[in-house]
């Protein structure tokens, strides 16, 4: 792969993850070089060819593998071995695993005589150019090709990269959270759109305070904003009470060991 150019980059299996991908990389990583996508699924991967002069939609995996530098792999979990073993790769590739549960040396031994095998962790924001991307091993040319994406985290061991993908079973919790608390105060007579603005906007702006904290004063920012009778205080030590934090640290320790004990 040349640093000094966009790599071509092909795609087998065009779900979500892979359209917000593929519209990150285009649109906030300047990826100007060919970006094949597999016909799978039909609907994104002719969105995506109709948006994009670069990108090119195959009928074949294997001419995606055979005109690509770096292939970026995202088929489904139940799919992944069968469809690996059906390809031939070369041993001046790089491939890119986003499906979860397989490791680098499961993946190795798969596609030899290809060795450079990564995983990442994008999440639909990076359609947008937000959000974290853990990359496993660390590899400083995928983090700046990938770097206008969102957050590169370097992750230099895979069970802290495991770690980080059980975290990202949270989406659907926060997604209901959030339409929760707008749905309360809808009920309130606010208008909709007014009640999903206040209640988003919010979370998205504590969020944004939470990424610029050190660790230690992310741990404290839920305190401080407690005043003894105050509002925040009703909310988080009933939520305290009734263990829902531990609660939710009990269901990452039930995905983590499922990730880990995937097939």
């Amino acid at each position: 792969m040349d640093s000094k150019s966009s790599p071509r980059i092909g795609v087998i299996g065009t779900g979500a993850i892979s359209e917000a991908l593929i519209i990150g990389m285009i649109e906030h990583c300047r990826c100007s070089g060919p970006i094949r996508v597999s016909v799978r699924s039909e609907q994104r991967s002719a969105r995506l060819a109709d948006r994009f002069k670069n990108v090119v939609i195959d009928q074949s995996n294997q001419s995606i593998v055979d005109q690509s530098d770096m292939i970026i792999f995202a088929v489904l979990p139940v799919q992944a071995a069968a469809v690996l073993s059906d390809l031939t790769f070369r041993d001046d590739q790089t491939l890119i695993n986003l499906v979860a549960g397989f490791s680098v040396p499961e993946i190795q031994k798969i596609v030899s005589p290809l060795t450079r095998v990564h995983r990442m962790i994008p999440l639909p924001p990076v359609e947008f150019g937000l959000g974290p991307l853990p990359l496993f091993p660390p590899c400083e040319e995928i983090a700046n090709l990938f770097s206008g994406c969102g957050k590169v985290i370097q992750v230099a061991d895979e069970s802290a990269f495991t770690s980080f993908s059980a975290v990202s079973g949270l989406m659907a919790t926060h997604h209901r959270l959030t339409a929760t608390v707008t749905k309360w105060v809808t009920s309130r007579g606010v208008n909709a759109e007014d009640a999903a603005a206040y209640t988003s906007h919010m979370f998205h702006a504590l969020t944004h305070l939470e990424s610029k904290a050190s660790p230690t004063h992310l741990q404290k920012l839920a305190r401080e904003c407690v005043t003894k009778g105050g509002l925040n205080e009703l909310a988080l030590d009933q939520l305290e009470d009734l263990q829902w934090f531990d609660q939710v640290a009990e269901r990452l320790d039930k995905i983590e060991e499922r990730l880990e004990n995937f097939h």
